[in-house]
């Protein structure tokens, strides 16, 4: 464990036995008061995640609906991990040891993901000093090497534009309101393409979630994606994309005009009763998965995750 991170044994205990109790009977958030008394003093909080690899998370963000993260890590907290094992990985396991670009990082869920997969190098890019300070206690953590973390956002040009600091960040029109004011702060913005031009990096992956700012830095990364071809990992946000003058619909034509076949998939809402919750517990409760924005629901979910392959490498 890294000297900065504080635990204890109650923790580690407690955080098992309640796993094992929520797997028996998903009472999820209704475990947080348990859990909550459970954690250990300090301003993070350290927890096994995707195989070998740990998280770290400012303890300031922690609340009831933590508690699936920090009991089950990456695979029952969001399944949208066991999506990228199965249809993501044996296609990133083909790109050899191509650079892995982790755009809005947060506290390196993907980061550590892909690390859990593969040893490539990875650029990850987050802008929130909050989240990007815990995404290197992340890699101190887990003794990565090979890992860049850039505090910077990622957009169609370089300048500076406003932040809205919080677990879910997000970059905000200059003109929007709503965030409290002792929330917001100036970052710098850069493009991918200036970010990686003449380092001779071969990009094997680009992971975007920047909270409906997707196009934005799929735009400033099109000389990369033209030349490297990699596969893209986009988590679009309808609501929000639509915050910044855009659309899923744009977002798929901007995807397919840099000839990608894509896939997307998104998940039910979770069900609201007792009995429901057990019931979809105790059956998987898989994606959506299909080739047409269109057919993956109406209204569209708050997510939809879409995954791009380059065209000519879609049938091997």
């Amino acid at each position: 464990m890294h000297p900065a991170l504080a635990s204890s044994r109650s923790w580690e205990v407690g955080r098992r036995f309640l796993r094992g109790l929520n797997r028996l009977v998903p009472l999820n958030h209704r475990l947080w008061p348990l859990l909550g008394a459970l954690l250990p003093p300090g301003d993070h909080v350290q927890f096994p995640f995707h195989g070998s690899q740990h998280l770290v998370i400012p303890r300031a963000w922690l609340n009831p609906f933590s508690t699936a993260l920090l009991l089950h890590g990456s695979a029952r907290s969001n399944p949208e991990f066991a999506f990228m094992d199965r249809y993501v990985w044996p296609r990133l396991a083909q790109q050899g040891a191509a650079t892995l670009v982790d755009v809005g990082a947060g506290i390196g869920a993907v980061a550590a993901w892909m690390r859990a997969h593969a040893s490539s190098p990875i650029q990850a890019y987050e802008p929130s000093p909050e989240a990007s300070a815990a995404l290197g206690l992340t890699a101190a953590a887990n003794g990565w090497t090979g890992v860049g973390v850039v505090r910077k956002a990622l957009g169609a040009e370089p300048g500076r534009a406003v932040l809205d600091q919080s677990p879910n960040s997000a970059l905000l029109p200059r003109d929007a309101g709503g965030a409290p004011a002792q929330r917001l702060i100036d970052v710098e913005v850069t493009t991918l393409d200036a970010e990686l031009a003449g380092t001779g990096s071969r990009v094997g992956m680009i992971k975007v979630d920047v909270e409906g700012y997707e196009g934005e830095v799929l735009r400033g990364a099109a000389r990369v994606i033209g030349r490297d071809r990699p596969l893209l990992w986009v988590e679009a946000h309808p609501r929000l994309l639509q915050r910044h003058g855009s659309s899923i619909e744009h977002l798929v034509a901007l995807l397919e005009s840099l000839r990608y076949t894509l896939r997307f998939a998104a998940w039910p809402p979770p069900p609201q009763t007792l009995a429901s919750r057990l019931f979809a517990h105790y059956r998987h409760r898989g994606p959506l998965i299909v080739d047409d924005v269109r057919r993956v629901a109406v209204p569209l979910p708050e997510q939809v995750f879409v995954f791009g392959v380059p065209a000519e490498r879609a049938s091997s």
